[in-house]
Parts: C-alpha cells; structure tokens; sequence
C-alpha cells in the first residue's frame, strides 16, 4: 500500500487518492510550471492511521450518535 506520492507522478486522475491541491501541482509540473519538490501524503496513510489508533472506532461511534432530526446532535458531534 502507497502512502505517499510524489507530486510530479500525479495526474488528473489521482483526485481521489491525492486530493484536488496535490493533483493540480502534479498537472502543473506536466506542463513546466516551476513547482518545487514535494509529496503528498495519500489517503490511504489517512485511513490507516485511523485504523492503527482506533479512531475510526471513536469517530464510528460519534457518528451513530447523530440524528438528523435534532440538529444539536449534529453540533455536539462537531465539537467532539
């Protein structure tokens, strides 16, 4: 599993793993815009950071915590 990428090996088509700022710099680099190094962290390392810490646990749960209609529900989750 990639967790990072550099930004001259994205493309146009990697919006979903690199997010729309890293695939743009990626597009630039393509046509000789001077962009200095660098990567981008993919949202695969995201989500297993998540998993690894158990957050996605916790945040699972605040989640099964809102009901849409009592919006201060929705707010309370914000917070957390």
């Amino acid at each position: 599993m990639k967790l990072i990428l550099w930004l001259n090996q994205l493309g146009k088509n990697d919006v979903s793993i690199a997010g729309g700022k890293g695939v743009s710099l990626g597009e630039m680099i393509k046509i000789d815009i001077p962009v200095p190094p660098g990567f981008v962290i993919l949202s695969s390392a995201f989500e297993k950071f998540l998993e690894e810490t158990g957050l996605n646990v916790e945040i699972d749960s605040i989640f099964h915590s809102i009901s849409y209609k009592k919006i201060y529900t929705i707010e309370n989750a914000s917070e957390k």
